[in-house]
């Protein structure tokens, strides 16, 4: 009999209720392309990691350029051979877009 959690492997691992009341989970489905913005809205530079997948960095923004959403940039400007990395830089007052294919399963923060 299933304990009803996410780390049971079954079919309730898509079910976001499952990850209680207090959180705001995504799930994905296998192989799905997924996209992040990550605006840094600090004076600092921070790493950044994404917990079991690689991404690429399909874009990412010279310091001090604001939001992803207040710079134009389109598609149309991602890079064409992104890098694939773990770990990336954000930079002060930057943004940056990931990438990455859910084909890890698993529960990820």
């Amino acid at each position: 009999m299933s304990s009803g959690n996410a780390a049971d492997g079954d079919y309730l691992a898509a079910n976001p209720a499952i990850y209680g009341n207090y959180t705001h989970p995504f799930v994905l489905n296998k192989g799905e392309i997924v996209e992040i913005v990550l605006n840094n809205l600090d004076p600092g530079k921070h790493p950044f990691h994404l917990h079991g997948h690689n991404f690429q960095t399909v874009w990412r923004s010279e310091e001090e350029a604001g939001t992803f959403q207040e710079s134009g940039v389109t598609s149309d400007s991602f890079s064409s051979t992104p890098m694939r990395r773990d770990t990336v830089v954000v930079y002060p007052n930057g943004n940056l877009v990931l990438r990455f294919r859910a084909d890890n399963p698993g529960e990820f923060l």
